[in-house]
């Protein structure tokens, strides 16, 4: 899952409404093209808010069809986020900046300059991230 550390109202200008292309977990990551979003290396991410006997489960998942909440983080510049283990490497460390892979999974970005979600605290469900994409 991934979810912005705090809430506010101009948070509601980061989001879009989109149509989920398969079944994705909740917090992958991707592209939106025309109302769809497909998971993939982009900088949208789905943040639907959970229901039911699954809500708050890390594996938590969003129908094929089903309409979903997409953050376009490209708007979050300096925004923090925290990450849960679902959608992160099997190795990372402070400092590290992830990005999204073509499977909607993040991955190190070890280029110098690299742009992203840059690891401010590793904590026990994940990380807290700063969205770095400018």
């Amino acid at each position: 899952m991934v979810r912005y550390e705090k809430l506010s109202p101009h948070y509601l200008n980061f989001f879009v409404d989109a149509v989920a292309a398969d079944e994705y977990i909740n917090g992958i990551f991707g592209t939106l093209a025309n109302g769809t979003f497909t998971k993939g290396a982009g900088n949208y991410c789905i943040m639907q808010v959970e229901k039911g006997d699954d809500a708050r489960y890390e594996g938590y998942t969003v129908a094929n069809g089903e309409h979903v909440r997409v953050a376009n983080l490209a708007k979050s510049e300096g925004e923090i986020l925290n990450i849960t283990a679902d959608e992160l490497p099997a190795t990372y460390a402070v400092g590290d900046v992830l990005k999204a892979a073509a499977t909607g999974l993040l991955v190190v970005d070890s280029a110098s300059g690299a742009k992203g979600f840059k690891i401010v605290e590793v904590t026990d469900y994940g990380v807290r991230a700063q969205v770095a994409l400018a």
